[in-house]
């Protein structure tokens, strides 16, 4: 029965239009059947003539065309360059009786109609050596052009994605087809301007444009509001370059022409009051060909146009690569190059493209990293907002294909933090005068060059600004420092020279000595005087300092003009509140003593390192623009558990406190010396003078958790800094790192009074600590401004400016 029904079916189609445009369609041999047979579920029907199964099941995949015009959907097509929804849609939209796939090859071409997206037939020719008098251009394209690995449509560029996935080279010649079956689903982009997913959460589309969400837009939405990217408003191009006419697309003309000639893409960038041109540094020597051409398209295609792009060859083994320069700068006048006939290395090859450039700013990039296409717009954004001298951004680690391997989220300007190893490392744009008086960088400090500059710069401004968005790409290589710091030894020598010169050109007496990871670096400050230090160490019955650990805290100060206090004393009164009990015996004996300095100890330690009070009080007594120097707290020997991200529904007080005085030292590394907005009292030293002047601590408003957090935020607000030196261990015992420290009992509201008190300064970010780490863990910024301030709304304002 089977049988005979499939014969009746036969000898009907016989006779038919469809039988006769079956007959054609096999004559040109353009039919492509893996690629139709993919998008077949029924099993039976792949037995015996694909095509003719083609040409007798076209019409059921047509059910429903209403709704295949109104929103794309992809359908079971006869090749990955013939766009069946597309065709109708554009030129068809009442229907045709004809097969659509028969028709183009009949009747469309000749017509200059495109059968999809991604085949435009007048570019075609030019780029190929097609003859529209001999046949149609997807035969052509069949037989010979598919092999020449051409790009047939400004909609896909094979190049830009060969580039971004070069895993897929030897699929080259029908990298389209791969792309339809596979790329378009794992939501990648055949151009550069296009962001898939941004486009499919802008149009909160359903599955059927996930298939293929460029087609989508080209077939759908090209004509309208919808943006293809954040940054590419087709309304705005289109009434500025286009003069309002739909004839051509506002994303083709770009990609086809405005690209090239600086057009700009977003009026966000147009209103820019001030818009000078970014010179981008680029040392070129024997990169992969493909990450070159990467790197080159993020400045290419960048939403802010006024930028220059120095490359420089350092005379590459490679003979690929200097032709590959020549080739970018003959088609955008923007890019300069340059060739050494020897190899000077980064800092030669650096100067040489500063010599070529002419912007007012330059930038700096690796020859085999990326810069997001906003990334420039951000940084004069941020000129303008800041007037800054020196900025640098946040950066992401990228594998070879393209994926992220890890997120570097970086604190503001701390100028401590970069004496313990460059965490400014990418994107930085400085200053053209800057640079000049500084001086070009130096081949004695290749690679730590860029860690040499920072050092340099910042010697010279305060106006550094830090862009908390990831707008760099760094590559991950199997020699790159970023994911292997046992590479390049001579980089971090020559980065411990850079900072010990560094140190002693801003007159500060230490020494730099390694740290336990390479590329990191310890200052060791001597001591420049020797002040009168109490040191006030809270011993309560309940956990009372024994006298062997007394005496080494003692013995192991390495300082001499000091002497131990340990409270409370012998005899003293009892105080009427006892969770204001610690707060009320430090700020009493303060009061009483008379020495210059004060050191709270506040817990009974277990141990304490050697030279704990001369690398405490060794900073401080050097530099007049700290308030307070903070220390390290162990429990057993380990650190107990991060408070890198808080967590946003732990409301008590405690856990409040500790992440407010830990957050930021652990999110950069405990190991690394930096500056903090606010400390607790485990281990701290300050002076009699500045405490007397804050007016100390205020036990009725704070008598428990919050004390020494509400007197260093006011040591904060008054432009003095705290500074955290992890060579001061307290060690407090492995009993305590159940509770993670003392846990007091508390007083009710007192983090709400807190809160209240400094809710303005809390509302505002933290200049050492970077929230888009949150993200990562799925914390909502606004969870998390509500947790911190006591109140969401307050923060709404700033968390905008920040994100």
């Amino acid at each position: 029965m089977r049988l005979w029904k499939h014969l009746r079916l036969l000898c009907k189609s016989l006779i038919s239009t469809d039988y006769r445009d079956y007959r054609y369609v096999r004559n040109l041999q353009v039919f492509d059947v893996q690629y139709y047979f993919s998008f077949i579920d029924d099993k039976e029907l792949l037995a015996g003539d694909p095509l003719l199964t083609y040409f007798l099941h076209w019409r059921r995949s047509l059910h429903g065309f209403t709704q295949v015009c109104r929103s794309w959907r992809q359908l079971p097509d006869p090749h990955p360059l013939f766009d069946t929804a597309f065709y109708l849609k554009k030129h068809f939209p009442h229907g045709l009786r004809r097969n659509p796939f028969a028709h183009y090859l009949r009747k469309g071409w000749k017509r200059g109609w495109w059968p999809s997206p991604y085949f435009d037939p007048d570019l075609y020719r030019q780029r190929t050596d097609w003859d529209p008098h001999r046949e149609n251009p997807l035969t052509h394209y069949t037989r010979t052009g598919a092999e020449s690995a051409v790009s047939p449509s400004d909609f896909f560029d094979i190049d830009w994605y060969i580039d971004k996935t070069q895993v897929l080279q030897p699929a080259r010649n029908w990298i389209i087809r791969h792309y339809k079956l596979y790329g378009s689903k794992e939501k990648k982009s055949p151009i550069p301007v296009f962001d898939p997913p941004f486009y499919l959460q802008q149009c909160s589309v359903g599955e059927a444009a996930r298939r293929d969400p460029l087609v989508h837009y080209v077939t759908v939405e090209s004509e309208g509001a919808v943006r293809p990217s954040e940054w590419f408003d087709p309304c705005y191009y289109r009434k500025r370059y286009l003069r309002g006419s739909t004839q051509d697309s506002p994303l083709a003309h770009y990609l086809r022409s405005g690209v090239f000639s600086g057009n700009y893409t977003d009026s966000r960038i147009a209103e820019l009051p001030y818009k000078p041109t970014i010179s981008i540094i680029v040392p070129v020597h024997d990169t992969n060909p493909h990450f070159l051409n990467c790197c080159i398209r993020s400045v290419l295609y960048q939403a802010y146009p006024h930028w220059q792009l120095c490359l420089v060859d350092d005379c590459s083994s490679n003979e690929e690569i200097p032709e590959l320069l020549r080739q970018w700068a003959a088609r955008d006048d923007r890019i300069s190059v340059a060739f050494h006939q020897r190899n000077t290395g980064i800092s030669g090859a650096t100067a040489t493209g500063v010599d070529l450039a002419v912007g007012d700013y330059l930038g700096f990039l690796d020859h085999d990293d990326e810069l997001t296409l906003d990334c420039l717009y951000r940084v004069v954004h941020s000129i303008n907002e800041t007037g800054a001298s020196l900025l640098y951004t946040d950066e992401d680690l990228v594998g070879d294909d393209g994926s992220r391997q890890g997120v570097f989220h970086k604190p503001d300007f701390n100028r401590e933090l970069l004496f313990s190893h460059n965490y400014v490392t990418h994107f930085v744009v400085i200053k053209r005068e800057l640079y000049r008086k500084i001086g070009a960088m130096s081949g004695a400090y290749d690679g730590a060059q860029d860690f040499d500059l920072v050092l340099r710069a910042t010697e010279q401004t305060e106006q550094v600004v830090h862009i908390p968005h990831v707008l760099y790409h760094w590559r991950t290589a199997a020699t790159s420092t970023s994911i292997n710091h046992e590479k390049k030894p001579y980089a971090h020598e020559a980065g411990k020279r850079a900072l010990a010169e560094s140190l002693a050109r801003r007159g500060i007496a230490a020494e730099v000595v390694d740290n336990h990871l390479n590329f990191h670096y310890r200052v060791v400050y001597r001591r420049t005087a020797e002040p009168r230090i109490s040191v006030l160490v809270w011993s309560p019955g309940s956990k009372p300092i024994s006298a062997r650990h007394c005496e080494a805290v003692k013995a192991q100060a390495g300082y001499d003009n000091f002497e131990v206090l340990v409270l409370p004393q012998p005899g003293a009164a009892p105080i009427s509140r006892p969770p204001a009990a610690k707060a009320v015996a430090f700020h009493e004996a303060i009061a009483a003593d008379r020495a210059d300095y004060v050191v709270l100890i506040g817990s009974s330690p277990q141990d304490i390192s050697e030279a704990w009070l001369h690398h405490l009080a060794a900073p401080l007594l050097q530099d007049p623009d700290l308030g307070i120097v903070c220390g390290r707290v162990a429990y057993g020997g380990q650190d107990g558990r991060s408070l890198a991200i808080p967590d946003p529904d732990d409301h008590s007080d405690h856990h409040f406190g500790a992440a407010l005085a830990a957050m930021s030292r652990h999110f950069n590394g405990l190991h690394n010396p930096q500056l903090v907005r606010c400390c607790d009292w485990s281990i701290c030293v300050f002076s009699r003078a500045l405490y007397q002047q804050i007016g100390g601590f205020d036990p009725e408003k704070f008598p428990s958790v919050l004390t020494m957090h509400d007197f260093s935020l006011s040591v904060f607000q008054t432009g003095k800094k705290i500074l955290y030196v992890p060579d001061v261990v307290v060690d407090l015992g492995t009993e305590m790192a159940l509770e993670y420290g003392e846990r007091p009992a508390g007083v009710p509201g007192e983090k709400e009074v807190f809160q209240q008190k400094w809710r303005d300064l809390l509302a505002r970010p933290d200049p050492f600590y970077n929230t888009g780490r949150l993200i990562e863990h799925q914390i909502d910024d606004r969870h998390f401004q509500r947790w911190l301030t006591g109140r969401e709304e307050e923060c709404l304002d700033e968390t905008a400016k920040l994100h």
